[in-house]
């Protein structure tokens, strides 16, 4: 493999970590929504009246208790999809074309200094050469925040179904009451 063939495969694999950085704010896209949607329920399934009777009976002291669960996995959950989506510092990025092409300039300019003609072929070696340095470094960076933030959504997710469950349990709590005239 040359180092034309090597730059193209890291920055492909750069281009990918990219790729997969996107998806990730598109799922956390599709969950910030039913977070909003999932506490309204479990708000409007509330009753501040029976936190003085939790313990007079079981069936009270369950239905406070999935609320208060359901409260819980909620908060826990917008934590995690706020550390999924929060930007990141450590991201590294590839300098801009002008500098590429400065760059260029330069080292033209150091050949031209010696008294020598520059060789195209050698410039663009170094600089393929350099240019892979960046693109590596940029997506170890990449790869290894990703990682990070895939498993901040997982989690996020995760307490998101212990809130549906949580609340599914306390509309049973909710209907139970009702039905017994509590």
């Amino acid at each position: 493999m040359n180092e034309r063939e090597f730059y193209e495969v890291c920055y492909d694999r750069y281009k990918h970590e990219q790729s997969q950085a996107d998806a990730i704010y598109q799922r956390a896209g599709i969950l910030l929504p039913s977070l909003p949607i999932l506490g309204a329920v479990a708000y409007g399934l509330g009753r501040a009246d029976l936190l003085v009777r939790t313990f007079t009976r079981v069936d009270i002291f369950l239905y406070v208790l999935a609320a208060g669960s359901a409260f819980a996995c909620l908060a826990v959950s917008i934590v995690f999809l706020y550390l999924c989506i929060l930007p990141r510092r450590d991201y590294k990025s590839l300098p801009p074309m002008r500098e590429w092409d400065n760059w260029r300039k330069d080292y033209r300019k150091k050949f031209a200094d010696k008294g020598a003609q520059p060789d195209e072929d050698k410039i663009g070696i170094h600089c393929l050469e350099f240019l892979k340095d960046k693109i590596v470094d940029a997506e170890n960076a990449y790869a290894r925040l990703n990682e990070i933030r895939r498993e901040h959504f997982r989690r996020a997710m995760l307490w998101t179904a212990l809130g549906i469950g949580a609340v599914a349990f306390q509309a049973m709590f909710y209907m139970l009451l009702h039905l017994q005239g509590i």
